[in-house]
Formats: structure tokens, C-alpha cells, sequence
């Protein structure tokens, strides 16, 4: 399929394409991808991204906070990186591989705790991991959106908003074997993979097919939009 422009989304574009052989797929049965670009931008010589570098200083303050966490929360940390890298979505690669690449941009991972702010007598962990890498992208996605050119947000309806929709017509159903399920927002992202655009004529932003993370002291490699990419 060709690209389609986002709606709510202007300057990044998505399709829905064929899997290669060679690319690592969700489930066994999974044929087809949607994967996300950001488009070129024409005729705004002041947003132009050519002259306009990734950050180039990368300071690695998560493994700071990662040297803090206690014993249990490491170990939460790292059983989530490991499931990322078991799904192929960050792939460890090499310091000199990095450095020599420039490229690709690259972010910082920290850990964050996970807590339920509305159990009453104050916030409890409640999802599967503990403490989960997030990624600071804040300076990458600033020459990503070019002075405003470009723009990922979302206007509609929130999230609890949705949900809350579909409880009630659940509800309103009354029979069958109906049932509910919700995923961390934060996985969905990782389902979209990243792609160079053909027609980037030389323009960093619109060539971004991957990213390097940083996370705990070794490097990453990861082709999809990471959670904190595009925000």
C-alpha cells in the first residue's frame, strides 16, 4: 500500500506493507506491518532538518537512577529490557559501532516506577513490572517537529474516556462470553516499526529508520517508535 498522511498527525505518514522473510514478526501467522515515516518537508527553507544535527551529547543519566533502585528493582528493570530484546524491538549492539554511526539519533533510558495513584491509601505497583525503562527524547522530537511543522499530538477522546465506553457497553450486553482486555499503551507503540523515507532527498529527519537507546549502561538498537519518540 502507499503511504497515507495521519490526520491527527501532521508530517508523519503510515502504510501497511508485507513482512519480509527476514523480519522479526509478532506471532507466527503475522503477514503484514504498519510502519511510520516522517515526510519530507517542502518549500520551508526554516524548518529544513539538513542543517540541523541530532543532539550529539548523550549523557547517560538513567544508569544513575539505575544504581539507586534496590536489588528486587533492578532485577524488574532488567527483566524488562530482556522482553524487549526478546521481541526483537531493542537489539544490543556494540560502543564502537555507535560512535562510528551519526546518522541516527540517540536517547537516554531511565527507569520509572510503575504506581496506581488512585488506590486510596496512597500509590501501589500494580503492573507486571515494577520499574520500566522509559526513553527522555525531548531533543531528538524538538528537530523532529521542526519549530511545529510537524505535530504528534491528539485532541480526541482519552484513554480512561474509552475504556469507560466500552465497560459500559459491555455491560449493557448482559449475556454471552464477553470479556475486556488492555494492554500497556506502551507496547502498542513498539507494533509500529520505523522507515526511512526514499524521497528524504538528504534530509535527516525524514531518513530516521532507527534509533540507538541507551539503557543501563549498554546500547540499543531499535527500529520501531518507541514509547517517548514522537511525543
Amino acid at each position: 500500500m502507499e503511504r497515507e498522511p495521519i490526520e491527527a498527525a501532521p508530517g508523519f505518514s503510515i502504510r501497511l506493507r508485507e513482512l519480509s522473510a527476514k523480519e522479526t514478526k509478532e506471532c507466527p501467522s503475522q503477514r503484514f506491518c504498519f510502519d511510520v515515516s516522517v515526510s519530507p518537508l517542502v518549500g520551508n527553507s526554516e524548518s529544513d532538518n539538513n542543517d540541523s544535527p541530532w543532539p550529539g551529547n548523550v549523557v547517560d543519566f538513567g544508569f544513575k537512577i539505575y544504581n539507586r533502585l534496590s536489588l528486587a528493582e533492578k532485577e524488574s528493570y532488567d527483566k524488562a529490557v530482556s522482553k524487549f530484546v526478546d521481541a526483537g524491538y531493542w537489539v544490543p549492539i556494540d560502543d564502537d559501532a555507535v560512535i562510528r554511526d551519526t546518522a541516527a539519533p540517540k536517547v537516554v533510558s531511565f527507569p520509572v516506577k510503575q504506581v496506581d495513584d488512585s488506590v486510596p491509601d496512597g500509590p501501589t505497583k500494580v503492573t507486571s513490572f515494577k520499574v520500566r525503562p522509559v526513553i527522555q527524547a525531548v531533543g531528538v522530537n524538538r528537530v523532529i517537529k521542526a519549530g511545529g511543522a510537524r505535530k504528534a499530538s491528539y485532541s480526541g477522546d482519552s484513554v480512561p474516556e474509552f475504556l469507560l465506553g466500552l465497560r459500559l457497553n459491555f455491560s449493557r450486553a448482559g449475556e454471552g462470553h464477553l470479556g475486556l482486555l488492555s494492554l500497556d499503551v506502551g507496547k502498542a507503540f513498539y507494533r509500529f516499526q520505523l522507515m526511512a523515507r526514499s524521497d528524504s532527498n538528504g534530509d535527516a529527519v525524514s531518513s530516521l529508520g532507527y534509533l540507538y537507546i541507551r539503557g543501563a549502561g549498554r546500547w540499543y538498537r531499535c527500529d520501531r517508535l518507541a514509547f517517548g519518540l514522537l511525543h
